[in-house]
């Protein structure tokens, strides 16, 4: 399989939406006891899907962004990191980076 120009622009910018993912997962496990801390995410994949389901995406336009979870309930102390929802998605990214880097 050749992958060049934009296939591969948007193959790169997935991997290093994954990349920057695993970092804000490491920091989320590392800090969940820091009282006060937001949990960090990265968007990317829901922009993209937006760009995908309209009549003219404009896949360049999408960009990966690391973003301050504050929708996630916090325990009494500010802190709303969930080591469980961490792990998870520490496996589900792991899972992504593999399939990209395979392709």
């Amino acid at each position: 399989m050749d992958i060049s120009g934009p296939q591969q622009d948007l193959l790169m910018k997935l991997m290093s939406a994954s990349s920057l993912r695993a970092k804000a997962i490491a920091g989320n496990v590392a800090n969940q006891n820091t009282p006060g801390y937001k949990r960090q995410d990265v968007r990317f994949e829901e922009a993209l899907l937006e760009q995908l389901n309209k009549a003219n995406p404009d896949l360049q336009s999408v960009q990966v962004e690391l973003i301050e979870d504050l929708e996630s309930p916090a325990r009494s102390d500010g802190n709303n990191v969930q080591i469980e929802d961490e792990v998870g998605a520490m496996r589900e990214n792991l899972i992504r980076y593999q399939l990209y880097a395979n392709i």
